[in-house]
């Protein structure tokens, strides 16, 4: 059974984890009620397969090159052959905005509108709500300007970046540079500890495997490199010392300068 709703992400550059896209969508669908498992948006997050029945979907491609997007097709083809009256129909593709949607210009983003309202589906944005009501002025108004400015999506990538490094920063993920005081660089494949990097100096470091072999790195640039599959991930230190020395500050600055 096909579900009668779906979760759409678009990702166009490699610079884009499009951490912002799941993390927006997997609230909505929560605010929705629909049970999605995590295991789902975990293989979205690494762009792994999903069968065409999954409630969550996703393409790598352009915004003009929707034929090179297979579960984009996959959608519109659903809705084009869809009758309006069939209550098993897909009846509403959620996305994170506009643009992740899709569309060159104002004429294919109107042409996506009526075919969708033909057809009795939806296209909801958990940004903005529903964009193509037929009835709201204005929101046939917003997405008429969206769609004018979609390509100038180059423009808004400073805040996406910003807003991803946000939700990594919260998730312990590395972003680069040293790890701070208290913390060691982990390298995981999915939840399990592949290694760790335990920093002694700026230039002197120490791989420590699960098995407590170690391998030391020294010099500038000289440390091990995760592989494709593999993610970075901050780790408490295996110092005690280092995460003692954090809890006693933060325990210092709660107590002398409480907020």
């Amino acid at each position: 059974m096909l579900p009668t709703r779906v979760y759409y992400v678009r990702i166009s550059d490699n610079r884009q984890d499009f951490l912002r896209q799941i993390n927006g969508l997997k609230e909505l669908a929560r605010r929705n009620g629909d049970d999605i498992p995590d295991e789902t948006w975990e293989a979205v997050r690494q762009q792994k397969p999903l069968p065409p029945n999954s409630a969550v979907l996703w393409d790598w491609g352009s915004r003009d090159q929707p034929e090179k997007r297979p579960n984009f097709q996959r959608i519109l083809a659903r809705v084009e052959s869809q009758d309006r009256t069939d209550p098993h129909r897909l009846e509403q593709i959620c996305i994170y905005e506009l643009d992740r949607f899709g569309v060159e210009g104002v004429d294919e983003w109107f042409h996506y509108r009526y075919l969708f309202n033909r057809h009795g589906a939806s296209i909801y944005s958990a940004f903005k709500g529903d964009l193509t009501s037929a009835h709201d002025i204005k929101t046939i108004i917003t997405t008429l300007f969206d769609a004018m400015t979609s390509r100038e999506e180059q423009k808004k990538i400073a805040g996406r970046v910003a807003d991803q490094f946000g939700g990594m920063a919260k998730e312990g993920r590395y972003l680069g540079g040293l790890p701070k005081w208290g913390y060691d660089l982990g390298c995981l494949d999915g939840d399990r500890e592949v290694w760790r990097l335990h920093y002694l100096d700026i230039n002197e470091r120490v791989q420590i495997f699960p098995d407590g072999r170690r391998e030391a790195y020294n010099g500038k640039n000289n440390h091990p490199k995760r592989s494709e599959r593999q993610h970075y991930k901050l780790m408490p230190s295996i110092d005690e010392n280092r995460r003692e020395a954090i809890r006693f500050l933060f325990a210092l600055v709660k107590r002398e300068w409480p907020i």
